[in-house]
């Protein structure tokens, strides 16, 4: 994948995971938009890696609109979108029943799911949808799904690898990473999905 003048959004890109790949992007000659909800934390790394080559916006992954904004300040402020990486996730702590017979919120699972699955899949289709009118970037399209562990190996989860016998998986490197992906039939896009 070359990453030296593509444009990239990413999600949860204020801290953590989000912003060391926002790094690798920008140190390897990429662009990159930070979407999270961190404001002052988003601000303050798109100033580190230069305004030239990223900015932010403030952006909650489960809301179409405030989703839509995120994809479309990399179509208008940077030409385009080549890539999509989806580190944005929540993962509060509850017991099913905790002490005193505290039974775990179901508000609190609604909105791990409406983050981490709905917020995901809203900004891989609102990317997908940006991406279709690029001309082809690189040989195909990619879309993965990676985790960390709980012993910080990283597994794929791609629910199709090696479904599909027309499909080709391939392994790609980051450094100190490797990341199972699917090859599929995008011809315009590059969709990772990282949970920390």
């Amino acid at each position: 994948m070359k990453i030296e003048n593509g444009v990239f959004v990413v999600t949860g890109g204020a801290s953590g995971l989000g912003a060391g790949t926002a790094r690798m992007i920008v140190e390897a000659g990429g662009r990159v938009v930070l979407a999270d909800l961190q404001r002052e934390a988003g601000e303050a790394l798109a100033r580190e890696l230069g305004t030239v080559q990223a900015c932010f916006v403030e952006t909650d992954v489960s809301n179409e609109e405030s989703a839509k904004a995120a994809i479309d300040a990399a179509v208008s402020g940077f030409g385009g979108l080549n890539g999509l990486i989806n580190c944005a996730g929540i993962a509060p702590a509850e017991k099913v029943i905790g002490k005193d017979n505290a039974i775990h919120r179901l508000a609190t699972f609604q909105k791990v799911i409406n983050v981490n699955l709905v917020g995901t899949f809203n900004m891989i289709r609102l990317a997908a949808d940006a991406m279709s009118r690029n001309a082809p970037y690189g040989k195909r399209g990619i879309h993965g799904a990676t985790a960390f562990g709980n012993d910080n190996t990283l597994k794929n989860l791609n629910p199709f690898a090696g479904a599909f016998d027309n499909f080709n998986i391939d392994i790609y490197g980051i450094p100190n990473l490797e990341v199972g992906s699917l090859v599929g039939n995008f011809l315009h896009c590059l969709i990772f999905n990282c949970l920390n």
